[in-house]
């Protein structure tokens, strides 16, 4: 149902072209009272690739807009004329690739790296204090995913009390990666098109600064 954040359809995931659309990512939220929700979309091509993915983010107020690669953070009144979105216009509203991290103490991190007892989280807790800056997150992963679109982070790292499903990391997963970032599953494996539910994401503005973070987290016992 749509309060439960879930529907009940058959897996399309290998088949192309597909059109994914997740229209209140943050239900439970919604019904908790807030306010801050996401609405995402992302067009598959038949040859496998995606020309077209479109975050509401903040919700109502602007959209992120990835036309072939290309990154635009547009008002949400520009989006809703259409005499208005020509692309020369839109040019303004364009998005550059964030500058990479080389040092660790330089990364802003944030997480919300629920399984209290791995080694992973005892890592985490280990590097805090070697980080520029540290936030626990709240919200969908669509939405803390946009965290790192939106510069509010460098770094963010997820593992939830169960299985993240495609729909939920699609739509923030292509537009950072057409920034330069990279996103990986908690092994630092590439995520294909096709899987339909990670164990958690490591998600990273920069390729370098990806690495940057990987070797620190890796060095805390």
């Amino acid at each position: 149902t749509f309060w439960e954040d879930q529907v009940d359809i058959e897996s399309v995931y290998k088949t192309c072209p597909r059109v994914v659309v997740d229209v209140v990512d943050g239900a439970r939220n919604l019904m908790g009272g807030g306010t801050d929700a996401t609405s995402t979309l992302s067009v598959t091509d038949y040859r496998g690739t995606t020309p077209l993915t479109v975050i509401s983010y903040p919700f109502g107020v602007e959209r992120v807009a990835d036309f072939d690669g290309e990154v635009y953070r547009i008002p949400h009144e520009l989006m809703q004329n259409r005499d208005l979105l020509v692309r020369e216009q839109m040019e303004c509203y364009k998005l550059k690739p964030r500058r990479a991290k080389p040092f660790i103490e330089g990364v802003r991190f944030a997480e919300r790296y629920d399984d209290f007892g791995d080694t992973m989280r005892r890592r985490i807790d280990a590097l805090r204090s070697h980080v520029k800056s540290y936030t626990r997150q709240a919200g969908s992963i669509s939405q803390m995913m946009m965290k790192v679109v939106m510069e509010s982070c460098d770094v963010f790292v997820t593992k939830r009390s169960r299985p993240i499903h495609y729909h939920d990391y699609l739509a923030a997963s292509q537009i950072i990666a057409d920034m330069g970032g990279r996103i990986t599953d908690l092994d630092g494996y590439p995520i294909p098109g096709d899987r339909e539910h990670v164990n958690g994401l490591i998600v990273a503005s920069r390729e370098e600064t990806y690495s940057t973070f990987m070797e620190a987290l890796a060095a805390q016992e």
